[in-house]
């Protein structure tokens, strides 16, 4: 007895096979050619601050971790003032950070209070995080921001 295949599993076979050719040749394409690490849209920085009272007032990168800035270059950042940072990512064109505290933060009370992030262009160039508490008191907090 002769197996026949039937004419929709050999066109459900070579629909298969040209799915399969194509997804392989996606995935060499994105090899070869990589999406460019400052495009449009991509995150073109990140860092972590570990922010405190004793943090130096002129910008260094000894207070980052994590830092990443697609430019090349350090991410730096300085304490303008209580609850207030400098960041800036040397060389790169982004526009626009999203950022978040890194936590809440005792009151003396003990009971914790939710912190929040806020930014604006900084004088110099970067960007300028303000850092406070859902009564508007400044904080000094770790803090993360993405740029875009």
């Amino acid at each position: 007895m002769t197996k026949r295949f039937s004419p929709s599993l050999v066109v459900a076979l070579a629909a298969l096979f040209v799915a399969l050719g194509g997804t392989a040749n996606a995935v060499v394409e994105a090899t070869v050619r990589p999406q460019a690490r400052c495009a449009a849209g991509a995150i073109r920085g990140a860092v972590q601050v570990d922010s405190d009272p004793n943090f130096p007032d002129s910008f260094s990168a000894s207070r980052v971790r994590f830092a990443f800035n697609c430019a090349g270059g350090g991410v730096q950042a300085r304490r303008a003032d209580r609850g207030v940072y400098d960041v800036r990512f040397p060389r790169n064109a982004g526009r626009m950070i999203v950022g978040s505290p890194s936590g809440a933060i005792s009151n003396p009370t003990g009971l914790l209070h939710d912190t929040f992030l806020s930014w604006d262009s900084a004088p110099g160039g970067g960007f300028r995080v303000y850092l406070y508490d859902s009564g508007g008191n400044p904080l000094d907090v770790d803090f993360v921001v993405q740029l875009f």
